[in-house]
């Protein structure tokens, strides 16, 4: 959905805590990046697509109450 591409996600760190933005866009085209503190997050894309079309499907269900 690219409506949604510019939506900031939050990826912490598992090791500092750091919460570090990325838009929902760059996280599809680059699913992995570094923290502040050296570690290198790589995304679970699988477990994204799912969170993606979950979302597509409630902002569907949305769009049908108006």
């Amino acid at each position: 959905m690219e409506m949604m591409d510019n939506l900031e996600m939050e990826n912490p760190c598992i090791y500092c805590g750091r919460k570090n933005l990325k838009s929902i866009g760059w996280i599809k085209a680059e699913n992995q990046f570094t923290c502040g503190c050296g570690t290198v997050i790589s995304v679970n894309m699988k477990q994204f697509n799912n969170l993606m079309a979950e979302g597509a499907g409630s902002l569907a269900g949305f769009k049908n109450t108006l």
